[in-house]
């Protein structure tokens, strides 16, 4: 991942980033640094509810306790 580094001098506020008001007339470093996308598997959202209908129920609850003896 490229990370920028810019060193400027903030003259105007016709930037419309309202964050950078307060730097007006100021100078600063930005750094820009690229936000990574999680990658979401489409097929487990979409079957998320219906799982959860099936394995949060009493005899699910009983069939998996003995993992829970310890806790």
């Amino acid at each position: 991942m490229e990370t920028i580094k810019i060193k400027r001098h903030i003259s105007s506020s016709t930037l419309r980033i309202k964050e950078l008001e307060k730097f007006l007339n100021k100078n600063v470093q930005i750094v820009i640094t690229p936000i990574e996308e999680r990658l979401i598997n489409e097929e487990a959202l979409l079957s998320e509810n219906l799982l959860g209908e099936d394995w949060n129920n009493e005899e699910e609850d009983l069939a998996w306790a003995y993992l829970q003896k310890d806790q």
